[in-house]
């Protein structure tokens, strides 16, 4: 298993998925709320429900696809297979160290994103780069890759 290094100066393509690679974001950087801003919303009118990530941390990731789920509840049940639904702040570090690759949208599961009206929402990357944030149960298109954080689990010893 091949594990990549953090974010460098120059975005580098999107690893095959189930391949580990490692991310390192500062949580406080990067507000919930700031994010909304920043994909051209008032944030005037959201809420963030979820866990912040707080300082700076490196942690390792995988992208899994999980086929055509209906919504964000059957997604996070297929991912948490493959490991831990990470805080939707890991975008920010995504966009920052990959390139568009033009072929899927990469989200992070991670439904604590309140809009105006209620509608609960998860962030994601487009295929072109930029960002949005999504109704957490019209999850449409094909092609969705998923942010899932991976523990590496050291091995044991077997004593005969």
């Amino acid at each position: 298993m091949a594990i990549h290094g953090t974010a460098a100066a120059q975005p580098r393509t999107y690893p095959a998925d189930d391949e580990v690679f490692e991310l390192t974001l500062d949580g406080d950087a990067h507000d919930p709320l700031e994010m909304v801003r920043q994909d051209g919303y008032d944030p005037k009118g959201w809420q963030f429900t979820g866990q912040r990530v707080r300082g700076r941390q490196t942690r390792r990731f995988k992208w899994v696809a999980v086929g055509y789920p209906p919504n964000i509840k059957t997604v996070r049940a297929k991912c948490v297979k493959h490991g831990r639904v990470p805080e939707g702040q890991w975008r920010e570090a995504v966009k920052q160290m990959f390139q568009p690759d033009g072929q899927h949208p990469r989200g992070i599961a991670d439904p604590s994103w309140v809009g105006p009206g209620g509608v609960v929402s998860f962030p994601f990357v487009y295929s072109n780069g930029g960002s949005d944030f999504c109704w957490t149960d019209y999850i449409r298109g094909k092609g969705w890759r998923w942010l899932v954080e991976v523990r590496l689990v050291p091995k044991r010893s077997l004593e005969i």
